[in-house]
This record gives C-alpha cells, structure tokens and sequence, in this order.
C-alpha cells in the first residue's frame, strides 16, 4: 500500500544520503574498514560499550552482551561475516567515539562511519527490519552529532518504517 510505499522511498532517500555523507568521508583518501582491515579489537569494544552507555538512558539499541556477540562474530568468525554485522559494528563504534574521546580520534571516527555505511545497503536492509531500524536509528544519531542533513531523512525513515511494521 501507500505506507509501505512511503517506506520505501524514505528508505531509498536515506540511503541516498548516506551514500552522500560516505563519499565526502572516503574522498580523503582513507582505506574503510571491513572484515580483512578491522580497527583495534579492545578500542572497538570499549568504543562500543561507550554508545550503550552514552544512549541507554534515552533509548535501548543494544546490550554489552549483544555488542560482545557482534566483536565475537566479526575478530573470530566462523565462516562468512554477515555484512550488517560489519555495519553494527562500525556504526555503534563511531558512534561511541563520540562518547569516549580516548577511543578513536576524528579522522578514525569518520572511516568507521563511512565503513559501516559501506556494510550497510537496502538489501541487507530488507531481511531483518529490526536490525535496520537498531541501525537507521544509530546512523542518525551519528548524523545529529555531525549536523549532516542526512539526519533529517534517517528519521523520517525510521518513522515511516514505524509505522509500516505497526
């Protein structure tokens, strides 16, 4: 119908965006991250603790134990990593840079956002909406903290996918 439609192109302007605020990121000539170039794994976990901490007050994404799940999958995998994994992992870490300072400077910040954008596209977004939503909802936070106009289109697309999965 119209909202799942409405979802869509919310989604496909999101990601558009996204696409966008990766690019000015990776025209530095910086190699992202990805499953054979991982950023330090103990920066990585703390970097991510930090988000939960930082975010749990006002919203509830993810458990230490479900980011420790995540670092587990991606630093000892079995078998193929799962790009959203990839795309949590970066993402949450970015984020949580913004909460612990020590963790990564600015320039590393960065990549680990455009690398979790890299992870992160409409088809992996289609199997499971909840991760897809856990993730919209960290990359706009993230896009907040930058003031990129990205963050006006992530959060129209979480509410349009609200409201589509109600």
């Amino acid at each position: 119908g119209s909202d799942a439609e409405a979802c869509h192109n919310a989604l496909t302007l999101a990601f558009s965006e996204l696409t966008s605020l990766r690019g000015e990121i990776l025209t530095q000539a910086i190699r992202p991250y990805d499953e054979k170039y991982l950023p330090p794994e103990e920066l990585t976990k703390r970097a991510m603790h930090a988000f939960i901490r930082g975010t749990g007050s006002l919203v509830y994404m993810w458990s230490c134990e479900q980011t420790d799940a995540i670092i587990d999958r991606i630093y000892r995998p079995v078998g193929k990593i799962d790009p959203m994994d990839l795309a949590e992992c970066f993402s949450i870490a970015a984020m949580g840079a913004h909460y612990d300072l020590d963790c990564f400077p600015d320039r590393i910040r960065r990549v680990l956002y455009a690398s979790g954008t890299l992870h992160f596209h409409e088809d992996s977004a289609k199997t499971d909406y909840l991760r897809t939503m856990r993730l919209l909802l960290t990359t706009s936070f993230y896009a907040v903290l930058e003031k990129h106009m990205c963050a006006r289109y992530l959060i129209g697309t979480l509410i349009a996918a609200r409201v589509e999965i109600l």
